[in-house]
């Protein structure tokens, strides 16, 4: 039960994050994924290093993808990055009275272009936010985990997991990313 949690998360990772592969035309294997992030090339906002994402920044890509026919719906970031954008609502502070506690807490941000439910995700590296449209990314599975056993040694046993999956991103204007930011 938790090995095949530990690889449906690693197999989110690599839906989220992973790069580009490439490979030699005449190799039997299948190709890589391309995860959300590197299959982002168009409305990319590149802060050049500059320390934290601001708000100007955020609506500045929202903007962008805004004026290009876009719609997000999703905004997905890291710790510090989710920090920093809770912390644009210092001002907005909620209490709640059956839970006693007081809420500082950015869930959904609005502005006038578009609106986006903020999503924290742990693959997400610090260096980049990525706002997409959810009806324009869909996962498809070809084939579901299976263990496949190598031959049983005397003392080791040792097998490999096979699934095969695939993020299909139909609309690229639909989203964008923030990258480069340094925390």
């Amino acid at each position: 039960q938790i090995k095949s949690k530990e690889l449906a998360l690693d197999l989110d990772r690599a839906l989220l994050v992973q790069t580009v592969q490439t490979r030699a035309d005449d190799t039997q294997t299948a190709g890589k994924m391309v995860g959300l992030i590197s299959a982002t090339t168009s409305n990319v906002k590149n802060l050049g290093g500059t320390s934290g994402v601001t708000h100007d920044a955020y609506l500045d890509l929202c903007r962008t993808i805004a004026d290009r026919g876009g719609d997000p719906d999703y905004a997905i970031m890291e710790g510090t990055n989710k920090l920093i954008v809770d912390s644009w609502s210092a001002d907005k502070r909620q209490w709640s009275m059956r839970d006693k506690e007081l809420a500082q807490e950015v869930a959904i941000i609005s502005s006038g272009f578009t609106t986006q439910a903020v999503v924290y995700d742990k693959h997400m590296p610090a260096t980049d936010i990525c706002l997409f449209a959810q009806k324009m990314n869909y996962v498809a599975y070809g084939l579901p985990f299976t263990f496949e056993e190598l031959k049983p040694d005397a003392y080791i046993r040792g097998g490999y997991v096979v699934t095969e999956a695939t993020l299909e991103y139909r609309n690229e204007a639909s989203g964008g990313k923030i990258s480069q930011i340094k925390n």
